[in-house]
């Protein structure tokens, strides 16, 4: 039986290393690249999507794939997590690969940290973040990084993003 286990996990660590070498985003489609597994008995890659308890994932036997993230709300932006898993013939799959992340908002075109929608990231977005916050409230359209709550890591960053426009 100790036979079969270290068989297994000799397997399962033959798969690792995979890493995601290009990621682009369009709208809301997600196209993703990765390297290919130099174990020949690789059958397949599973890439995964999550964002928070929402897990989903694509089978695919290439090293790409485009992914359409639906029903995403135009008012706020949305953090999700990208890794990729290869399986071999036996079934067995590799560790996830490191994960990526990006932020999408359901409004086509709409810059990330443009909270008011103007097509630029500039001071007016910086003081729409920081009012509720001064009268004590809190408004998850402004919840930039994504995390539940609005709180300094959100304006920590939409500070690098000041200047950007489309």
């Amino acid at each position: 039986m100790n036979k079969i286990l270290m068989i297994l996990l000799l397997a399962s660590v033959s798969l690792a290393g995979i890493k995601i070498t290009e990621f682009k985003v369009c709208g809301d489609s997600v196209r993703c690249f990765w390297d290919a597994v130099p174990d020949t008995d690789v059958v397949l890659y599973r890439l995964h999507f999550w964002r928070g308890m929402d897990n989903r994932f694509v089978l695919t036997p290439t090293t790409a794939v485009i992914v359409k993230l639906l029903a995403i709300p135009d008012s706020v932006f949305q953090r999700w997590n990208f890794a990729v898993q290869a399986q071999d013939r036996s079934g067995n799959c590799s560790g996830y690969s490191d994960s990526l992340a990006g932020y999408f908002t359901g409004a086509k075109h709409r810059l990330y940290g443009d909270i008011d929608g103007d097509g630029r990231c500039n001071i007016y977005d910086l003081l729409l973040m920081l009012r509720p916050s001064i009268l004590g409230r809190s408004d998850l359209k402004f919840d930039l990084n994504d995390d539940g709550r609005v709180d300094i890591t959100d304006l920590m960053t939409l500070l690098p993003l000041l200047g950007r426009s489309k």
